[in-house]
């Protein structure tokens, strides 16, 4: 339900929660996109496939962490809309980076852990 100016659509979480929920997602974010600046990188090098699929997987994995942060937001009592529709375009942000760099944007698809031979 939307109430003058707030989301918080079921209000499951205290206020106290709004902040520290903000700087979660900032952080996700930021990580995202340290984590595509390197993608660059690793796709010029003649490294194995399953190396650059991996480093698109690590990108996925954070970029759901971060639209798990935002929905949570949205779901803190009082949160304010025009701060979770601006987290919102930042969201879409994340999610046209991955696409456009064809990587499909399902977080339904992540594995709880991933194997990984260091060899």
């Amino acid at each position: 339900m939307k109430i003058q100016g707030q989301v918080g659509s079921s209000g499951k979480l205290p206020p106290a929660q709004l902040e520290p929920l903000r700087q979660l997602f900032d952080g996700l974010e930021s990580q995202f996109e340290k984590v595509s600046g390197l993608r660059g990188g690793v796709f010029a090098l003649d490294v194995p496939v399953d190396f650059k699929s991996r480093t698109d997987r690590e990108r996925l994995i954070i970029y759901c962490n971060g639209v798990k942060a935002w929905s949570l937001y949205g779901d803190v009592d009082g949160a304010p809309a025009a701060t979770f529709n601006a987290m919102a375009q930042r969201k879409k942000q994340m999610t046209d980076r991955l696409e456009a760099d064809g990587v499909a944007t399902d977080c339904r698809t992540i594995p709880a852990t991933q194997p990984f031979d260091a060899t």
